[in-house]
């Protein structure tokens, strides 16, 4: 599959779904995402305002579990094990140093995000079950 790397040390995304559709390739019948290689070769528009991403990791530690949702002007991970979130502002603050998650004034934001993260995994209807460990 094709990965797509923001920067050094980032996420790296697989983008299955799109690879597929530029190939030609038929799509899987379990695959789950949607085909926008049309916003990529000008064709088309973009069908979303926003991107989901489910990351599964324990690089240097015990085993972490993230759901993320992210905006052009905002970003929640939250960690589903320990029902915590981190909320950044990408405009005033796009290295996602200063976690906004407690500050009252992010507020609205934080439950805008969660109510797009629910959306997600609503609309994902993911058929396997839950990751309990890496292994």
């Amino acid at each position: 599959f094709l990965m797509i790397r923001r920067q050094p040390g980032s996420t790296l995304f697989p983008y299955t779904t799109l690879f597929r559709s530029l190939t030609g390739k038929e799509r899987h019948p379990g695959m789950q995402g949607i085909d926008f290689s049309s916003a990529l070769t000008g064709s088309g528009d973009v069908r979303r305002d926003w991107i989901y991403c489910q990351e599964a990791w324990a690089q240097s530690g015990p085993y972490v579990n993230q759901l993320t949702i992210r905006t052009e002007t905002a970003k929640l991970n939250y960690f589903p094990d320990d029902h915590v979130g981190q909320l950044f502002d990408l405009v005033k603050d796009p290295d996602e140093i200063n976690d906004l998650s407690a500050d009252p004034k992010y507020n609205e934001t934080y439950r805008e995000m969660m109510g797009l993260l629910a959306e997600s995994l609503y609309e994902q209807k993911d058929p396997l079950p839950i990751r309990l460990s890496q292994y």
